[in-house]
């Protein structure tokens, strides 16, 4: 089974592609259309591998954000995307959610990263919704201002997906 990010990476590429042919056919403006998409950040935030206790500057969003905004500077028409698994999987996320919880008002720092980038929307990845539980995604979830997407997820105990 092919995976679903190429998948949709390769049906937005389509899309993409059509539209600016279409647009050059008709006689009118193209315009460009920037699409961006990050994967498996896993609570990453700075270029730092908390296993090997050491800076790694291959990694980490503050690294990407870098990026996104020289592409922001350079396009006037941009959208963000992530594929999931972005609140759970470093360190960092595991103290987060084990060791020191999060009380009252709030949130998850790259829950709050992602919302101070500006990100399009998201899609939920099967760690963020399996390694701690969907309280934990749900709170993540409503302390983001952009949308979340999703297929094919439902309980297993919800008798209506029978």
């Amino acid at each position: 089974m092919p995976d679903r990010r190429k998948v949709l990476s390769l049906v937005l590429l389509i899309l993409v592609a059509f539209s600016s042919a279409l647009f050059s056919a008709a006689g009118k403006t193209v315009h460009t259309l920037v699409i961006m998409g990050t994967t498996d950040m896993h609570q990453y935030i700075m270029p730092y591998d908390y296993m090997g206790d050491k800076p790694n500057e291959s990694i980490g969003l503050a690294k990407v954000f870098t990026l996104i905004e020289k592409v922001r500077d350079e396009n006037a028409n941009t959208l963000l995307f992530d594929t999931g698994d972005f609140i759970q999987g470093s360190l960092v996320g595991d103290y987060g959610a084990d060791v020191n919880p999060l009380k009252g008002f709030d949130f998850r720092t790259i829950v709050r990263a992602y919302n101070y980038i500006g990100y399009d929307a998201v899609s939920v990845g099967n760690h963020d919704v399996t390694d701690f539980g969907l309280e934990f995604f749900e709170r993540a979830k409503n302390n983001s201002i952009f949308p979340w997407v999703s297929a094919n997820i439902r309980l297993a105990d919800d008798p209506k997906d029978s």
